[in-house]
């Protein structure tokens, strides 16, 4: 064959194509950014993690070398999580959830009194980590409660931290009955959720 007269078409690289077309594919399916998780998406991922804990059925979570280093260049959380400081609420846990996903803020009996510098934090993680919904999580058998309930006498630091737990109004007068009812958490709860919107509103 005379090569001067005919031209030579190279012959394409069996699979060179398809490689191609597979990363065409890839990279089309990718977004090039994620969506702002919104409140109530970032809800619902709390509730289907407790959903996980209360049926013993929890996803192990990643907290290999690759996502702490991940981790290390910045944080996404999906949600910021007030509660107790009581040894046995874990919101980690509860919410089967893993390292980076909760801006976590703890302290005996859910008080947003800002010498404990609660509401500073939550407006950091609102104003500048951008996340989208803030949990109030209250729970059973809250030792400062329950002490404020008994009118217990408290001193130093641990008294002023009670003084901080507000009790609601026309609770029932036989403080078990109060207990049992939830009057006071439900108060005191509502008192910090709208405490912590007040603040972020006035931004």
């Amino acid at each position: 064959m005379d090569s001067k007269s005919t031209p030579l078409t190279p012959t394409p690289r069996r699979g060179s194509a398809a490689r191609r077309q597979r990363s065409g594919r890839q990279q089309a399916a990718e977004p090039s950014q994620e969506k702002p998780l919104t409140p109530e998406a970032a809800l619902q991922r709390l509730k289907d993690g407790n959903a996980r804990f209360v049926g013993d059925k929890v996803v192990k979570q990643d907290t290999g070398p690759a996502r702490r280093v991940e981790l290390a260049k910045g944080q996404s959380p999906l949600a910021v999580v007030l509660t107790c400081a009581d040894s046995r609420v874990a919101p980690e846990l509860v919410f089967n959830r893993g390292l980076g996903e909760l801006f976590v803020l703890r302290v005996a009996g859910n008080v947003v009194d800002d010498s404990h510098g609660m509401l500073g934090s939550a407006e950091y993680a609102v104003m500048h980590l951008k996340v989208p919904l803030i949990v109030v999580m209250g729970h059973e058998s809250c030792g400062a409660v329950t002490a404020v309930l008994k009118g217990e006498l408290a001193q130093g630091n641990l008294r002023r931290l009670l003084k901080s737990v507000r009790v609601g109004k026309d609770l029932p007068k036989d403080k078990a009955e109060a207990l049992a009812a939830g009057c006071i958490v439900g108060e005191s709860l509502l008192g910090v959720a709208m405490a912590i919107a007040a603040a972020l509103g006035a931004h």
